[in-house]
């Protein structure tokens, strides 16, 4: 049993079948707000989208959110020139040491012009 642990965790994480992504992600570090369209508070908790894709993001918390949460989120480019208001639901999350990685899902897919529009 300890050899075949020992073979995972020398595997490359792209190899792994957990990544089932069907779209390409970009590394970023876009500083932005979110909203639980399931909680009665008008809370912003400040986020860090940590990458982006046509399907989906990667967002940084100090808090949790249960799988299946819809966040609103806002999306602005570095520039403040574009931005976008996307409903997003929480797909996993897994803590780190600032806070909470949360893998979430568009519902309905940016476009490719609206990701080269936000990086």
């Amino acid at each position: 049993m300890k050899l075949f642990r020992d073979a995972l965790e020398t595997m490359p994480t792209m190899s792994l079948p957990a990544d089932r992504r069907a779209a390409s992600r970009f590394g970023c570090q876009l500083e932005t707000a979110c909203r639980s369209l399931q909680s009665t508070s008008n809370i912003a908790y400040p986020a860090t989208i940590h990458n982006l894709s046509t399907g989906g993001l990667a967002l940084k918390l100090a808090r949790r959110f249960e799988a299946g949460t819809l966040l609103l989120v806002r999306l602005e480019n570095p520039d403040k020139t574009v931005f976008f208001l996307k409903l997003v639901q929480v797909r996993h999350q897994r803590a780190n040491t600032v806070g909470w990685y949360h893998g979430c899902t568009f519902p309905m897919q940016f476009s490719p012009e609206q990701l080269e529009a936000l990086l």
